[in-house]
């Protein structure tokens, strides 16, 4: 008798793998284990390491062992437990090559000059960073320059650059070096003693991209004042180059940080917005325009953990809205984490904002409801600020362990400046967009659309400002500790399935 075509061999594409076909929300466990597999492989691959030349008649062993006994067995279970182990494996493997890909020889180190192309676009405050990426027949690596404001380079220019290489250094409260490990850097150069251009070597399509970022915020630095100037730029392009020291701890202090980290929520704003826009055109059309703009905004804000997942979010929810499906959020989540970190697996470990970024989401999927559930019996609050309030709680909860683990800081009243700032954040988005776009035409017309930004950008900074003054605003503790964190998700996720049990009961009742 022929073994039966088990349900996970009759996906036909992607679209069934994350949507259902009666349009209800019920989780795809093969897609799900699938996915687990991938992220939990890469993880692993980030702690340990193999001579991957010695390891694969392993590897080859145990992918046939798997298939062997897939095939006799001629169980769905076993089947699915056999994928799942072999797409395991060769995470693990990718993992490790991946990350090796990247880091450097020891003997890079004695190199006394470097020639590199400006892989992304440069960090400007005071100073001037750049990430330089060396790659010939011999080395591929990238290193962070840091150099004097002037005279600027852009992305794209091809440096040879003399100085002295040497591992970032590791801080008392921070560890630099694992930051910079996250963004695949081993190596930096703080003394450079001679440096050339030898003109534009990069990507047009993303100089195009970088330029008309950089003249959107010169257009909002000429139309607005500061810091409301660098404010609507990061609502918009999550940039926080000209953001006070001031405002950047007072958002700390008060939890709204998360407003100039571009994430799902700005990337759903200004789709929604397109949406409206080329609707005219039809429904296919419009998803293609849509996703053609998305994909060019997480180019231009610079492709970070947070944008990219952001994106990936918003186009897989507008896709299930044109072939009339609804996402699965679980399986949407974990489809978004498992592609970021295939382009670096390093982050997971060393990038907070990538764990932040999905503990939030994960906080809006799983608690969201519990939250809504609770305040809904509090008619007195307006609707907006129950759902404000509970994305607000659920995100902050999920999010707890890691910052405490990470920075060491907890807002105690998060809460109530982001329900006062939230529902402003659209208006101040689109405001800020329009400040920008007519700045670029004319510095007259940019001025007066900012006099009308001005008064929905000033008041969130305000909100901020008073609101960090308050005594015990946040709580600091001792940051890295992981049994607290893991203690703390443990008894997070307890809470959550508990209270999702029991609203399962009531609706069932």
């Amino acid at each position: 008798m022929g073994m039966m075509s088990p349900p996970i061999w009759r996906y036909q594409n992607i679209i069934l793998i994350l949507y259902n076909k009666d349009m209800t929300i019920q989780p795809k466990i093969s897609s799900r284990l699938v996915m687990l597999s991938i992220i939990a492989g890469l993880l692993i691959g980030d702690l340990v390491s193999f001579n991957l030349c010695r390891i694969w008649p392993i590897v080859i062993a145990t992918t046939v062992c798997c298939i062997i006994v897939a095939k006799l067995l001629q169980d769905k279970w076993i089947i699915l437990v056999s994928i799942a182990a072999i797409t395991l494996i060769f995470s693990v493997l990718y993992s490790i090559h991946q990350n090796s890909y990247w880091r450097p020889d020891d003997q890079v180190k004695n190199q006394t000059q470097i020639i590199g192309i400006v892989n992304e676009r440069p960090a400007l405050t005071d100073k001037q960073q750049l990430v330089l990426l060396v790659k010939n027949q011999t080395d591929h690596y990238k290193v962070l320059v840091n150099l004097p404001r002037y005279p600027e380079y852009q992305y794209g220019d091809k440096l040879t650059v003399a100085g002295r290489l040497e591992e970032p250094i590791i801080f008392p409260d921070f560890n630099y070096q694992n930051y910079l490990k996250g963004r695949q850097i081993y190596l930096v150069i703080n003394r450079v003693n001679k440096i050339e251009n030898a003109g534009f070597t990069g990507s047009k399509f993303k100089k195009i991209l970088y330029n008309i970022a950089g003249k959107f915020e010169s257009a909002l630095n000429r139309s607005l004042p500061e810091p409301e100037a660098s404010f609507a730029a990061g609502l918009l392009l999550g940039s926080k180059r000209g953001l006070p020291e001031s405002l950047v701890k007072s958002m700390q202090t008060t939890g709204t940080s998360h407003l100039v980290a571009i994430s799902g929520y700005n990337i759903t704003i200004i789709a929604s917005v397109l949406v409206l826009l080329f609707l005219p055109f039809g429904r296919k059309l419009g998803f293609v325009l849509v996703t053609l703009i998305i994909i060019s905004f997480v180019l231009l804000t610079g492709a970070s953990a947070s944008v990219v997942r952001g994106g990936i979010m918003a186009l897989l929810i507008l896709l299930a809205k044109v072939i009339d499906r609804r996402a699965n959020q679980t399986n949407v989540l974990l489809l978004a984490a498992s592609m970021i970190a295939v382009f670096n697996p390093l982050q997971m470990i060393y990038d907070t904002g990538y764990q932040l970024s999905f503990a939030a989401f994960a906080g809006l999927i799983y608690l969201g409801p519990i939250f809504n559930k609770l305040l809904s019996k509090q008619q007195k609050l307006p609707e907006i600020v129950r759902g404000t309030l509970g994305e607000t709680l659920s995100a902050q909860v999920f999010t707890l362990p890691i910052l405490l683990f990470s920075v060491g800081k907890f807002s105690l009243i998060a809460p109530i400046p982001n329900i006062l700032i939230l529902p402003l954040v659209p208006l101040a988005m689109l405001l800020s967009l329009i400040t920008g776009l007519f700045g670029l035409l004319s510095n007259m017309a940019g001025t007066v659309f900012g006099y009308i930004a001005w008064l929905f950008l000033t008041y969130p900074i305000r909100i901020i400002d008073e609101f960090a003054k308050i005594p015990l605003a946040s709580y600091d503790l001792k940051k890295g500790n992981l049994v607290l964190a893991l203690v703390l998700y443990l008894i997070i996720c307890v809470i959550t399935l508990r209270f999702a049990k029991v609203l399962k009961n009531v609706k069932t009742n």
